[in-house]
């Protein structure tokens, strides 16, 4: 192989070896911003989540009528089974 030859193959290898310093770079870089953009979403959907919670919270109120209502759909229920039976 001629000396042209053989610096021609060491440039080639340099400059490939370069490119894909840089893909790598890039890519970790972009793997860096898809991460922080993940934890962004992922605080956003909590805070949205726990906003709804306080939100639609029950009031004493309706937390008595539901007990209530489900009180009086349990003594109905006994009473169908003891009619059945």
């Amino acid at each position: 192989m001629s000396q042209k030859a053989k610096e021609a193959a060491v440039a080639l290898v340099a400059s490939l070896q370069r490119e894909a310093e840089e893909a790598i770079a890039r890519h970790m870089e972009q793997m860096a911003h898809a991460s922080e953009e993940a934890k962004r979403a992922s605080e956003e959907a909590e805070w949205h989540r726990k906003r709804a919670l306080l939100r639609y919270r029950d009031t004493p109120q309706q937390q008595y009528e539901r007990r209530e209502l489900a009180a009086a759909d349990m003594r109905r229920r006994r009473r169908e089974n003891r009619t059945a039976a």
